[in-house]
């Protein structure tokens, strides 16, 4: 960040310069001057919030694959997968290794209440008690989940279903 703000000052000070040969010499001499001036480097600090751009590119990553099939049991986001083989799958491209099952996934990472959440988060859901789907949380009370045969991958509103648990695997 610090060099390209040094080559936006460089390069204003370089037509500065430029311009005063257009100019009388006056005019010329006080265009040299801050053409100088302009030169003077100012430290800039930037504070960048990589988890909520990794985040971001994870949610990115996940919808280019809606419109894709579910197949029970796969793991290729291209030809075919289950929730969890989506999620695996996501995470794995992130550098981030998750369990293979939703059942095995809800044991990992951290439990967070709803209120918590955030893009990348994983949402599951039980039946009788019993977790049976995930989905990755995308923002905006919305997921992005391998739904089933019928649908494939698609994104739903969170709550189609009831959650049963919250998980943030990123740290």
């Amino acid at each position: 960040m610090k060099r390209r703000i040094m080559g936006l000052i460089t390069g204003t000070a370089i037509c500065l310069t430029m311009g005063a040969s257009l100019l009388n010499p006056v005019q010329a001499q006080a265009a040299k001057k801050t053409a100088v001036t302009a030169e003077i480097e100012i430290p800039i600090e930037v504070e960048v919030d990589t988890e909520a751009i990794l985040r971001d590119d994870m949610v990115s990553y996940a919808l280019q694959f809606v419109g894709n099939p579910y197949v029970y049991g796969g793991t290729s986001l291209t030809n075919g997968t289950d929730c969890s083989g989506f999620t695996m799958g996501i995470y794995k491209n992130f550098g981030m290794s998750i369990s293979r099952t939703s059942r095995e996934q809800a044991t990992n990472g951290k439990s967070i209440k709803s209120s918590e959440l955030k893009k990348g988060d994983l949402v599951f859901y039980a039946s009788g008690g019993r977790i049976n789907h995930v989905a990755m949380y995308i923002g905006n009370g919305k997921i992005v989940h391998a739904s089933n045969s019928r649908t494939g991958i698609i994104v739903s509103n969170m709550n189609y279903r009831t959650p049963y648990k919250y998980v943030s695997i990123i740290k």
